[in-house]
């Protein structure tokens, strides 16, 4: 550091690493890296021939099987409406990855080895969170601590707590989809922020354009940054903003220019959030998507008050604010204040809020360690032994308690065996020729069905939000078809039936078969009422054939085959 340094560069400095360094950032996350490597794989791997978390998994792995095999993609339902651009990967680089561990992974037969390859993958993905997590830890604590062992200490239970204090995001990580590398690269571009490293800034927001669709939530901790920055420094301060946010904008074009259909990304991972959003927050939720009010869980009680302490320091902090080495704090602290209540919106938001919160909170904690640490160990010398033991076992119990909540939280995450599911899609594929349309009541069902059959087309995939952009009326048709097959028409509330299901699904959708699992005849596509009408209707109707039937103490499989198809479109 040179002697000359102002106290914001010298804050800067110690930041990027100071004592800690790279060598030792690097032995710090790959000591972490490892750990937690071992030990999600192996509870992965308790179960080899099924996925941790159903439904999206088996879309994304049989999607990267095809890549690492040479052979064209399936195509996904109603992701490609600008078709004359080519195709619609939403998650590009990350398939590309999933693809390279599956060239170099051999288990078993070949739907064994694309499970078990794949959940070795996102095991590696997981424990890289938590490592990039522990690392900015202790860059954080070194900034104020200025003591190396002590740094990587606070850095390690910082991490340790990151799963026992918020058990929906140890659940999340958890979970074979390609969020995990958002979450990794949201922590590597806050650290760079923090940073000022401009080419970190790039290199990370470029990737995660690449490989994931949500790569615009990089814009909320620049906002911030760039508000922190300008009520500490004024316009003058936010002129050294513009290299971030020139680094910001660079990643985020390079990432789609890298897409190799960058039309058609730009479209569908940006034109349809905009829709979900109109029709979700403004239209009053028409169209279903996963922008949905936030369920408060018991297990997130923990959560819940180590985010509220962290908002409620921000006035303890305050006059702190123009302090150079707390500026870290203060951005962490307000992006915690943005993350919080879009949460309430967003449930998914928590995979962001749980790191920065507790980021924050590390920080707090850590400053005003420093700051009153003589007051800390005069109190602490006052208390008897007796006492000393209580308040020691008071911390074991809150640690316990988290460990518990979050034990309770992984235990949920189902493990669903989808054997009878895989007998019904070799049902249909044993009478369909390649290309032939399989209706689905439910989009949930789309992952599962694509692993098993990927030749056939599917009536619908991905987020129903891409059904309705590429066409509305079709969407309310397979919608109403499923929930009140004796009361179909193409508009959000039927007032009068206008359609019959064989209409609407030989006709409009041009399906020859019909597929139900579990998801609807257990829970109902939707929220809906379960499928007994639906199924009643369709044995009802003598065009429609079963092929496929079988009911287990939970689950239920059927499929149909549909007869006397129609060529043209019944609507006018």
């Amino acid at each position: 550091m040179a002697d000359n340094a102002t106290p914001r560069e010298q804050a800067i400095d110690l930041y990027r690493g100071g004592g800690l360094g790279v060598r030792g950032s690097i032995l710090v996350g790959s000591a972490v890296l490892l750990l937690f490597f071992f030990a999600f794989a192996c509870i992965k791997l308790t179960y080899p021939d099924r996925f941790s978390t159903p439904d999206d998994p088996y879309y994304h792995a049989r999607y990267a099987a095809h890549l690492a095999e040479g052979i064209p993609p399936p195509p996904a339902p109603y992701v490609s409406t600008m078709s004359w651009f080519g195709g619609g990967d939403l998650y590009t680089g990350y398939h590309a990855a999933l693809a390279l561990a599956l060239r170099m992974g051999h288990a078993g037969d070949e739907t064994q080895r694309i499970i078990v390859v794949s959940k070795l993958f996102h095991a590696f993905l997981s424990a890289l969170i938590l490592a990039v997590y522990a690392v900015v830890a202790s860059r954080l604590a070194y900034q104020y601590l200025a003591d190396v062992r002590r740094s990587i200490g606070v850095g390690l239970l910082s991490t340790m707590l990151l799963l026992l204090v918020f058990p929906d995001f140890a659940q999340r990580i958890f979970f074979e989809r390609p969020h995990l590398v958002a979450i990794v690269c949201m922590l590597l571009v806050v650290d760079a922020l923090i940073a000022r490293a401009y080419v970190r800034v790039f290199g990370a927001v470029t990737f995660l354009t690449y490989a994931y669709s949500f790569s615009l939530l990089v814009l909320i901790p620049v906002g911030v940054q760039a508000m922190v920055t300008g009520c500490k420094e004024g316009v003058r301060g936010l002129r050294t903003e513009g290299m971030l946010f020139g680094s910001v904008i660079a990643g985020l074009v390079a990432g789609v220019l890298l897409h190799p259909h960058p039309y058609n990304y730009l479209y569908n991972a940006y034109g349809i959030i905009l829709t979900t959003l109109y029709h979700s927050l403004i239209a009053s939720g028409a169209v279903p998507a996963e922008i949905t009010p936030f369920v408060i869980d018991p297990s997130d009680w923990m959560g819940i008050l180590v985010t509220a302490s962290v908002l409620l320091y921000w006035d303890a902090l305050r006059h702190l604010f123009r302090v150079a080495s707390l500026q870290p704090i203060v951005f962490l602290v307000g992006l915690t204040t943005v993350l919080a209540p879009l949460t309430i919106v967003f449930q998914r938001t928590i995979e962001y809020l749980a790191p920065i919160a507790l980021l924050a909170a590390t920080g707090i904690a850590v400053a005003l360690y420093e700051q009153y640490r003589p007051a800390i160990y005069d109190v602490v010398r006052v208390l008897h032994p007796p006492q000393r033991r209580v308040l020691q076992g008071v911390l074991l119990l809150i640690i316990g308690c988290g460990m518990a909540v979050t034990f309770v939280a992984l235990e949920r995450i189902p493990s669903f065996f989808y054997g009878e599911y895989a007998e019904g899609v070799q049902a249909i594929t044993e009478r369909a020729t390649e290309g032939d349309k399989v209706f689905l009541p439910s989009f949930g069902d789309y992952p599962q069905a694509m692993f098993y059959a990927p030749k056939l087309l599917y009536s619908q995939g991905m987020d129903p939000t891409f059904a309705y952009a590429a066409d509305t009326s079709a969407y309310w048709l397979g919608l109403h078809v499923f929930s009140h097959p004796t009361m179909i028409c193409a508009a959000p509330v039927c007032e009068q039936a206008e359609y019959t299901p064989h209409e609407v699904i030989a006709g409009v959708y041009g399906a020859r078969f019909v597929l139900l699992s579990y998801k609807v005849t257990k829970e109902g596509a939707y929220g809906e009422l379960p499928a007994d009408a639906f199924i009643e209707a369709l044995m009802q109707d003598g065009r429609f054939g079963v092929v496929y039937d079988t009911q287990s103490a939970e689950f239920r499989t059927i499929a149909f085959e549909v007869f006397g198809g129609m060529t043209n479109d019944p609507r006018p």
